[in-house]
């Protein structure tokens, strides 16, 4: 595992020098390929060994693997996932190389960069750095894939309840709006920001370093909260534009016996549907309060989100869905 140093961040991950020049561990078995289990026990019983014993790991007396703690020069203040990636390349390269002579056991190493995901009294929550970039290009194409398949799907479900492809590309306008909202929402607040401390590594003293906060973004503000939110609230979205919709189409004629028009259409939807589509945001939003105590900040985060898809979904079904509906609304549903 490691610890990012402070450094001002404009040199690229190419030029960045990976290790700090701290004096190497002395007195390490070399030269024990056949016996270097044999080696490494002897080694850990010395005086010099005995510090690093919660180091090494051993799996029916043979060894299975390292932990060695580092404190490399690269600085990562405003890091992508795309520039984790690309640093876990050339970590995985330079381990490669340096690893080619080693033990079996030995020639697989993957390098571990801590991040403090939450602070709690009894303790701190730490995730690996490359692990979580590792997830971006897989949620983003799952999100991609997921919102695509949503949007047609609900798009299908509002053209038959209301027989009205009008009114199915209005309400999916109308839910693109809401999603596009609270993403531009998320990165006003920066959801995904967070420290990264550096981590005190038992057995070993490293020197600590002020770290900047990092933020792990697709292009905006888009981190694995966001995704998971957007993934949620994506199904959601079209049920108040849905039930406008269908009311809308429920209209009765006028009292002259004529089809109603778009403005007397809006109108009976906004009296019958909107008073209801108001109560039951209030009613979700009341029971996400709950979630406002979590401890968990995945959790916590991902109640924020959910609480403004809802608000921004009834607010915008009511004054932009409905308008929209005014303008541009069919008149004659057969």
């Amino acid at each position: 595992g490691g610890s990012g140093g402070s450094g001002g961040g404009d040199a690229s991950v190419r030029d960045a020098p990976l290790f700090d020049p701290s004096p190497p561990v002395t007195g390490l078995p070399s030269g024990h390929r056949g016996n270097f289990t044999v080696a490494i026990h002897s080694w850990l019983a010395s005086s010099r060994g005995a510090p690093y014993r919660s180091q090494v790991g051993f799996i029916d007396s043979e060894l299975a693997f390292l932990c060695l703690p580092f404190l490399t020069t690269y600085s990562y203040p405003q890091a992508t996932w795309l520039d984790w990636l690309e640093l876990r390349a050339l970590w995985d390269t330079v381990l490669s190389r340096l690893l080619a002579d080693a033990p079996p056991p030995l020639r697989r190493a993957f390098p571990i960069v801590y991040q403090e995901a939450s602070r709690k009294e009894t303790g701190r929550v730490l995730v690996s750095a490359f692990a979580v970039a590792s997830l971006y290009p897989r949620l983003f194409h799952a999100l991609s894939s997921s919102l695509a398949a949503a949007f047609a799907l609900c798009y299908v479900i509002v053209a038959v309840a209301t027989r009205s492809l009008a009114l199915a590309s209005l309400a999916t306008a109308t839910v693109a709006g809401v999603i596009g909202s609270v993403l531009g929402a998320a990165q006003l607040c920066g959801h995904e920001r967070c420290r990264s401390p550096p981590v005190a590594h038992p057995g070993r003293r490293l020197r600590t370093r002020r770290v900047a906060p990092v933020s792990l973004r697709v292009g905006v503000e888009l981190g694995i909260r966001e995704m998971c939110g957007v993934a949620v609230m994506a199904g959601f979205s079209f049920d108040y534009a849905l039930h406008l919709a269908t009311a809308y189409r429920a209209a009765p004629p006028s009292r002259a016996g004529k089809s109603p028009t778009r403005e007397e259409r809006v109108a009976f939807a906004a009296v019958h549907m909107g008073p209801t589509l108001l109560g039951g945001a209030l009613t979700t939003c009341g029971s996400l309060l709950f979630m406002f105590g979590c401890e968990f900040p995945f959790l916590l985060s991902l109640s924020h989100l959910v609480t403004a898809a809802v608000g921004l979904n009834a607010v915008q079904a009511v004054f932009l869905f409905l308008p929209l509906c005014a303008v541009f609304g069919p008149e004659r549903l057969g």
